[in-house]
């Protein structure tokens, strides 16, 4: 496997790091000279040390421009938890270690590591949490950065800061108790996202009956976008992905059989995270399209999957006209496994990185007409399994 491009890549985050300026208490491990090409191997310890201070610390930075309270807070929770994930690791590592292929210990541990972030970003503590952070979202700039760059620590604490002091105080200290759960078993069932797509599509035809105004900063994905410029919820980035997620997210909780209903309130929260959810290209400052691109090679294998030896079957709706022609490609469900991810665990960071490449193997294939009792209003819709194996 070729480890040239990881080693690229590691290259870069170490210069983006330096660049942050991650603090005193995070300088030794960024500035640590490498090693010469004939020194031994690091020890577990120096390895994990690097790893952190290389790869994680800057997804955990906190912007300057958070108030006091919410800088303060987060800064001690960060502090607390770089100890505890460093544990973590160093166990994981002698875990793998004892296990049937040692030499392929520290991708197995960057594997877990990374779906922690995932684990992280769908996980609630229950009913009180789940109300505080359905509190903050009713602001319309929950999803408004407070300042560039923006890490995944500051997109939670900035959705926050709507909140009065007490309820903050409040949610931080949640925020806190889900950074000590890191490592934890956490039962996250798979929950299908807001449909923002068919939403835009629905503001596009001008149905927009029942639905909040678009947000000015989404004026781009509207129907008075100008040709050429009209941008598409599968392409979107980060700020655009979240204020796509929460404007779906109050179109639901506006609705009057939502309205009142905790559980119902709870299952669109859950919703809003699971389109939110952090992948592995986020955590790479890859593009998701471009991690999720086909490699032009016999199997088709994405590059990113195919370096951290992602496997599994993924599931897509496919729809069918009557002369067999694919209009539509939609996934369905995903089996995946990852190593170094326990199978009991959900590998969240992983789950899409097969998704792009299904779509394409289900465009390349050449459809029969379907048998005309199996279409309804002209289409046939059913599901296909795609396996990805490898060598």
């Amino acid at each position: 496997m070729n480890r040239s491009w990881v080693g690229r890549l590691r290259a870069a985050v170490l210069g983006l790091l330096c660049a942050l300026g991650m603090g005193a208490g995070f300088s030794t491990w960024a500035a640590e000279p490498a090693a010469p090409a004939e020194a031994q191997p690091p020890s577990p310890e120096a390895w994990v040390d690097r790893f952190i201070a290389q790869n994680l610390l800057p997804h955990w930075r906190v912007n300057a421009a958070h108030d006091e309270p919410t800088r303060q807070a987060a800064t001690a929770m960060v502090t607390e938890h770089l100890p505890r994930v460093r544990a973590l690791m160093l166990a994981w590592w002698r875990e793998e270690q004892q296990g049937p292929q040692p030499t392929l210990t520290a991708d197995r541990v960057m594997a877990r590591i990374y779906n922690e972030f995932g684990l992280w970003s769908l996980d609630s503590l229950g009913s009180a949490h789940d109300a505080l952070v359905l509190q903050a979202l009713q602001s319309e700039t929950a999803c408004h950065p407070v300042a560039e760059p923006v890490t995944e620590m500051d997109q939670r604490l900035g959705r926050l800061r709507g909140l009065p002091a007490p309820a903050l105080a409040e949610a931080l200290a949640h925020e806190r108790a889900l950074l000590a759960r890191w490592g934890q078993p956490r039962a996250l069932a798979v929950t299908e996202p807001q449909p923002v797509a068919a939403l835009i599509e629905r503001v596009r035809r001008g149905d927009t009956v029942g639905l909040q105004p678009l947000p000015s900063l989404l004026r781009s994905y509207g129907p008075e976008a100008r040709a050429g410029q009209r941008r598409e919820v599968a392409r979107a980035r980060a700020l655009d992905r979240c204020l796509l997620h929460h404007w779906a997210l109050r179109n639901e909780l506006a609705r009057p059989e939502v309205q009142g209903d905790p559980a119902r309130q709870a299952q669109a929260l859950a919703r809003f995270r699971e389109g939110l959810a952090i992948r592995l290209p986020d955590l790479l400052w890859i593009g998701r399209e471009a991690a999720g691109t086909p490699l032009k090679s016999d199997d088709g294998y994405p590059e990113l999957p195919k370096r951290f030896g992602v496997t599994g079957r993924v599931t897509l709706w496919v729809d069918l006209d009557a002369k067999g022609q694919l209009m539509r490609a939609t996934v369905h469900e995903r089996e995946l496994r990852v190593p170094g991810v326990p199978s009991d665990v959900r590998p969240v960071v992983f789950e899409a990185l097969l998704d792009d490449a299904s779509v394409a193997r289900a465009k390349a294939q050449t459809y029969k007409a379907p048998a005309s009792d199996k279409l309804k209003d002209g289409v046939m819709s059913a599901t296909q399994a795609f396996v990805w194996t490898l060598n």
